[in-house]
């Protein structure tokens, strides 16, 4: 997993999918059951999913701001 810090919806929507499995594993012969190994591995799905539109975020607003800064310059130099 990341470092980027998982918000606690993300945490509570993973728990739910899996609490969603495990009943429906015990209503329905053809549903297996999410062992913890797999509960694990979903939320790290889950943090890397998160984390990877975290980072894309910041980097669209790093671009925006040099954007910004470039257009500042551009103004400056015009005057």
């Amino acid at each position: 997993m990341n470092d980027t810090p998982v918000p606690i919806a993300v945490v509570e929507s993973v728990d739910r999918f899996i609490e969603d499995e495990h009943r429906d594993a015990r209503k329905f012969s053809n549903r297996e059951l999410l062992d913890q190994s797999g509960a694990y591995s979903l939320h790290g799905v889950a943090a890397g999913i998160y984390g990877r539109g975290y980072q894309d975020g910041r980097m669209a607003e790093r671009a925006r701001a040099n954007g910004e800064r470039q257009r500042e310059r551009d103004r400056a130099r015009e005057e």
